[in-house]
């Protein structure tokens, strides 16, 4: 018998010029602790794929139907242009030795704006680029966030579902445990639409969230809320020592709300459990092998 995994997910949008470390951390630290994990940084794949190829190819479609009529003319302007030299571009952009030839970094900036202009005109309200992206709806309203997590139209993560959230470690009968790092508002929208997504296809898995931005939600809450409908616990502060804890808790049947830095939800109560600091000079090392660097 297989032991379960916990699979860690960094949703979008983080920006794009460094892996963030929360998951790397946090894998680490469940690997040190014997407990099987794979981490998935959705923030990279999604950005990744948008700006490809393939990725532009496929929201084309929807650049058609867009109702900015300028924001449509551009894109469909750069489309071919953009579609025959994004990768190429991107591949100048991630070479060492060529951040020296000036014209070069000039036109592969050009070709992945251009890139970022088709992805925004695909999406009524979608301002695109690499470092936050403003969408129709707003992070900083549940009701909106509730609304976007079906909207496949104006919510470009519902959309791109399948790379949002990694089907073939979802297909797998071993995954036990979601954790998703939530460090920013710009990753809220993605987050739950995720974890939406998640408890449609997987109802027996748990999911936790937690991360910077995490924090100062939940710290606001006097009851519980709606994203309790697809998550089954938040954490405060620092994960390090929690998330294990969460874990083995759970494979071993047992509760979790008195596991410092939980938020959870107890015969419709809300329950929050105050965090303590964490010693970060005793976490595991950060594990960067599941990521595509």
């Amino acid at each position: 018998m297989h032991r379960r995994f916990t699979l860690l997910i960094n949703p979008p949008l983080w920006n794009a010029y460094a892996p963030h470390l929360a998951v790397p951390l946090l894998a680490g630290t469940l690997r040190a602790r014997g407990l099987p994990v794979r981490a998935y940084d959705a923030s990279v794949e999604v950005l990744d794929w948008l700006l490809s190829a393939d990725g532009l190819r496929a929201l084309a479609a929807r650049t058609v139907r867009s109702a900015d009529r300028h924001a449509a003319a551009r894109a469909r302007l750069v489309h071919d242009h953009t579609v025959a030299n994004v990768d190429r571009a991107k591949a100048v952009l991630r070479d060492v030795a060529a951040l020296g030839d000036v014209q070069s970094q000039a036109w592969a900036r050009r070709v992945l704006r251009n890139a970022m202009w088709s992805v925004s005109a695909a999406v009524p309200g979608l301002d695109f680029d690499l470092v936050a992206n403003d969408l129709y709806y707003s992070a900083t309203s549940t009701a909106a966030v509730l609304a976007a997590v079906d909207d496949p139209d104006r919510n470009l993560y519902r959309w791109a579902i399948d790379r949002l959230v990694p089907a073939d470690h979802l297909a797998d009968p071993r995954l036990g445990v979601v954790g998703i790092s939530m460090s920013a508002d710009t990753q809220l929208i993605a987050a739950m639409t995720a974890a939406a997504e998640i408890r449609r296809r997987r109802p027996d898995v748990r999911i936790v969230v937690g991360g910077n931005y995490a924090t100062r939600m939940v710290e606001r809450w006097t009851e519980p809320h709606p994203f309790f409908n697809w998550v089954d616990a938040f954490v405060m502060a620092e994960g390090e020592e929690a998330l294990p804890a969460i874990v083995e808790r759970w494979q071993a049947g047992r509760g979790i709300h008195d596991i410092p830095g939980v938020v959870t939800v107890v015969d419709g109560t809300l329950v929050r459990c105050p965090p303590r600091p964490v010693r970060l000079d005793q976490v595991g090392v950060p594990y960067f092998d599941d990521l595509p660097l």
